[in-house]
């Protein structure tokens, strides 16, 4: 009596449907990967854009102050009051941000900064930033 021989293995349907869920991975996989590439564009984008911005504030802003120093990692400037009053104001980086400091209140100029540097030199100041997202930004300030 001849036995009848087994074959073990996959079918034909089981080995396409084992490689559609296989394709089905890879293309969520690689989708996955485009969305997290330009979330990271996108910050990296709202760096650049917060930097900008405060430069332009800080540039029209500082029109009236009269710059004083560069001490201890701060900006201090005078501004004058028409009636001849003075105010200090001080820009410094404060936890993670970098803020204007007046009359006993401040003002958030610049979110998002990990580290923050000024400093004098004969033509103006050197304001050198690094955010937290690692990019770095450095712009020089010639009419103080």
């Amino acid at each position: 009596m001849k036995g009848k021989i087994k074959w073990s293995g996959f079918t034909l349907i089981e080995s396409i449907v084992g490689l559609a869920v296989v394709s089905l991975m890879v293309i969520l996989l690689n989708m996955l990967i485009k969305v997290e590439t330009k979330t990271i564009e996108s910050i990296q984008q709202k760096s650049e854009m917060n930097w900008h911005v405060f430069l332009s504030q800080l540039e029209y802003n500082s029109n009236d102050w009269e710059f004083k120093e560069v001490k201890q990692n701060r900006l201090y400037f005078l501004e004058k009051s028409d009636k001849g009053n003075e105010t200090v104001i001080v820009i410094e980086k404060y936890a993670n941000q970098l803020k204007e400091r007046k009359n006993g209140g401040y003002n958030p100029l610049l979110m998002g900064v990990e580290a923050c540097t000024f400093s004098k030199v004969g033509y103006g100041v050197i304001i050198d930033v690094t955010m937290e997202d690692g990019k770095k930004f450095k712009s020089i300030f010639p009419q103080w």
